[in-house]
């Protein structure tokens, strides 16, 4: 009989706690939660890497940690020195860093040349004015030029 009563009180706990959020969710409606940021949090919030050769090879970093402030170049940068593999990048005034070269493949080969998109959209700004947040999957890709459509 212990078991079958341990069973009930389950259950009807299981309810408790089902009917106690659905409540608060309806008390929360159109509202956004947002929970507080804890070193736990930050600690776990990753970002993906991939990096596009355009010679069938590529690169692939799916959990490289955030880091305070983290950009699209300053990641790219972090896994250049942490995975040994060339960057070559200069910095314009007024404009951000431009990507000249990824892993000894260097822009202007046969029209080519180094872009990134995040998330699969191609990103308009210098990479290391774009923020991540955590969760994103930056692409470098080394490719004709990408055209913009106005």
């Amino acid at each position: 009989m212990p078991s079958s009563y341990s069973w009930k009180s389950f259950a009807l706990f299981s309810i408790f706690i089902f009917l106690s959020g659905a409540l608060v969710g309806v008390g929360l409606r159109g509202k956004v939660v947002v929970p507080s940021i804890s070193e736990e949090n930050v600690a776990i919030q990753e970002v993906a890497l991939m990096i596009d050769r355009g010679d069938g090879h590529m690169r692939t970093f799916p959990h490289l940690p955030l880091f305070p402030h983290a950009t699209v170049f300053g990641i790219l940068n972090k896994a250049s020195a942490d995975y040994s593999f060339s960057l070559d990048a200069t910095s314009y005034t007024g404009i951000g860093m431009f990507v000249k070269g990824i892993d000894g493949v260097e822009n202007g080969d046969d029209g080519r040349y180094w872009q990134y998109w995040v998330n699969g959209e191609f990103a308009m700004v210098a990479a290391d004015t774009y923020p991540l947040h955590g969760g994103e999957v930056i692409l470098w890709k080394f490719a004709q030029e990408q055209e913009v459509i106005q």
